[in-house]
């Protein structure tokens, strides 16, 4: 039956989260939606866990149109006038300062003045600010929308002036980047102009682990989208920890928040892997072609019969072949000394593994296990050398710590001492119970 046409003139709303891509630097960020139907950009911080805004040029511009005013408090240190006003881009109550010839609004930070809710003017004009020129003021007031405008009085005449691009933190911190860019660009040049070699640096190669571990981490996705008991979520993963972070955007804060997504794991689990065909190796060994729906990626999985977990390899030989997907609910057959594991798709197309019981003569279902990703091995690695390590210092700390039996050297004229001693004992006749103990060493 066909479905009904979407009515004429009917869009679908743009979503409120989308993964982008910066336009300089081609990585992957988050983009939030704002009233002016653009996207303000955010990108993860390994080091401090959070999302943050994207410092970049290709960052949303602010504009007056974008700001709305607040209420206005003079700076007793510099007598300056302060403008608090909500940023409708950053979602933000931020303060700005007119300083320039051309009256423009520009951002500052770390005034000491806290923004007061109770202090929110009810009145249109916001601030009444002295201009450059006598008899010049600059007028701070909401429009009609309660949008920011400025007005200029000239001596009684007053005229309206246009919105502009306002100054802010980001685009000051973005100012100076591309300058230190400009600055080193210029002195590398001039290192390479004064050189007669180029310096590669030090050369070293990685066991074949270690390479396919680092292709695996580049390939990840940096950021995943889903939904999770109602709530938009952003799954950020961690360069750091090797983990996916989990977070939910707050309109109150115009902050990322952290969200426990419990039961939903942070991690590949065997309800991830949705099987699409078998194929055998060199050594006959049964790969398992997948998609994994946690990080959206083609991958290749054994199963360990010893561990009746699946464990991820790499075999860049076998290279995915959409033409070659099964839908048959068996996937394949592991035979491992009297047992029988049948590894099939269930209802929705996941992998499922049952084992033959002998007791109920029919195969029933296998409990889940971890799943062997080349990041849980590696961390599984680095434990055990964690733990070897902490071994090896404990027990270089005891040996240290236990005292050492101090030996003696005798001087020529102790042993001349001891010997006169000695001559004068009458060996034969001396009870050995209650004889000296140098004389009983002397005597056995």
């Amino acid at each position: 039956m066909a479905q009904p046409s979407r009515p004429p003139g009917l869009l679908t709303p743009p979503p409120k989260l989308i993964i982008s891509k910066c336009t300089v630097s081609k990585r992957a960020v988050i983009g939030v939606l704002r009233p002016n139907k653009s996207y303000y950009l955010y990108d993860f911080d390994s080091n401090k866990s959070q999302l943050i805004p994207h410092i970049c040029s290709c960052q949303l511009k602010v504009t007056e149109a974008d700001l709305k005013p607040l209420y206005s408090e003079r700076h007793k240190g510099t007598s300056s006038t302060v403008i608090f006003v909500y940023n409708q881009v950053s979602n933000k109550v931020e303060q700005y300062v007119c300083r320039d010839e051309m009256y423009r609004l520009e951002q500052v930070e770390n005034t000491g003045l806290v923004f007061n809710p109770s202090a929110v003017s009810q009145s249109n004009t916001i601030a009444i600010l002295r201009g450059h020129r006598t008899n010049e003021f600059v007028v701070v007031e909401k429009d009609s929308n309660g949008k920011l405008r400025k007005c200029l009085d000239e001596g009684g005449r007053i005229s309206q002036l246009g919105p502009r691009e306002v100054i802010t933190v980001i685009g000051k911190q973005v100012k100076k980047i591309e300058e230190n860019r400009v600055r080193e660009d210029g002195n590398r040049y001039e290192k390479e102009e004064d050189s007669d070699y180029s310096d590669y640096g030090d050369y070293y190669e990685e066991d074949e682990e270690d390479q396919e571990y680092y292709n695996h981490i580049d390939s990840l996705p940096q950021f995943n989208l889903t939904v999770s008991r109602n709530t938009q979520v952003v799954y950020a993963f961690n360069y750091l920890s090797k983990d996916y972070e989990t977070f939910c955007y707050d309109e109150k804060t115009g902050d990322f928040l952290p969200i426990d997504c419990f039961p939903d794991p942070k991690h590949v689990v065997e309800s991830h892997l949705y099987p699409k065909y078998v194929e055998l190796d060199s050594n006959k060994k049964t790969i398992i072609h997948v998609y994994n729906s946690f990080n959206r990626k083609m991958e290749k999985y054994w199963f360990d019969l010893k561990n009746n977990c699946f464990e991820q390899v790499s075999y860049p030989k076998l290279v995915y072949d959409p033409s070659k997907n099964t839908t048959a609910n068996t996937v394949c057959l592991c035979f491992h000394q009297q047992r029988v594991i049948i590894l099939m798709r269930d209802s929705e197309g996941r992998m499922k593994k049952e084992e033959h019981c002998s007791v109920k003569q029919r195969f029933v279902p296998m409990p889940p296990s971890t799943v062997k990703t080349f990041i849980e091995k590696r961390k599984k690695q680095d434990e055990e050398k964690k733990k070897k390590r902490k071994r090896t210092y404990s027990d270089d700390s005891s040996a240290r710590s236990s005292p050492k039996r101090k030996e003696i050297t005798p001087s020529p004229e102790s042993w001349a001492t001891l010997e006169n001693e000695v001559s004068g004992i009458d060996l034969e006749n001396e009870d050995p119970k209650e004889s000296d103990p140098v004389d009983s060493s002397k005597k056995q």
